[in-house]
């Protein structure tokens, strides 16, 4: 009678310890997938593959990032690829830089605004954290600050009201006068760092 109520009890403690052991022993929590939005600033044009702000935060933060960007993308067409190329890889975080083509293109920011209000909305939905990135200066003359704020205050989404800060009007950093070179999109990769860091902490 005692053997029959003594063996359940030691198959339970080994199952214990050894589930202790597995938890002791399994790899530490990896964020998920970081996916980047965005236009010729994130598609890295005018430097290498390894150059651009892309890349530089990937090998910075020892995880994978995503480069979803496209040359000449405005925030009509990043809408229109939005569910094949960014939200089909279920990503936990996106960062989106657009709206650089919409000013040049001379677009109306009422429309600027809805579809990033959409864009940043659709990508929430579906369980990403948003990172917010806004630009202007140089040859980006529109002033869309406030396109950028509005759509960053109404969805909470964590912002960077000017990406290009001190970089769009430095022309070591540029490789032309919309482009920055390597050493720009360091700096754009070291501005968005510690946000993103901070972004993945709170990741479960």
């Amino acid at each position: 009678m005692k053997i029959k109520v003594i063996i359940p009890v030691i198959l339970l403690v080994l199952a214990a310890v050894g589930g202790w052991y597995f938890f002791l022993r399994s790899e530490p929590f990896k964020p998920g997938l970081i996916v980047a939005l965005g236009d010729d600033l994130t598609a890295g044009f005018g430097v290498g593959p390894d150059e651009n702000y892309v890349a530089v935060l990937s090998k910075t933060l020892g995880l994978e990032v995503v480069n979803a960007g496209k040359n000449g993308d405005t925030t009509e067409t990043a809408l229109t690829r939005l569910d094949t190329d960014v939200r089909a890889l279920n990503p936990r975080v996106v960062i989106v830089l657009l709206g650089g083509n919409d000013i040049l293109r001379g677009f109306a920011p009422q429309e600027v605004e809805q579809r990033l209000a959409s864009i940043v909305q659709k990508l929430q939905i579906g369980g990403a954290r948003v990172l917010l990135l806004g630009v202007r200066g140089g040859a980006y003359k529109h002033d869309y600050d406030t396109v950028y704020n509005r759509v960053a205050s109404t969805s909470q989404a964590a912002y960077l009201p000017n990406i290009l800060e001190g970089i769009v009007d430095n022309a070591e950093l540029m490789a032309d006068p919309i482009h920055p070179n390597a050493n720009g999109h360091k700096k754009i990769a070291e501005r968005m760092e510690k946000r993103l860091r901070d972004m993945l902490k709170v990741i479960k």
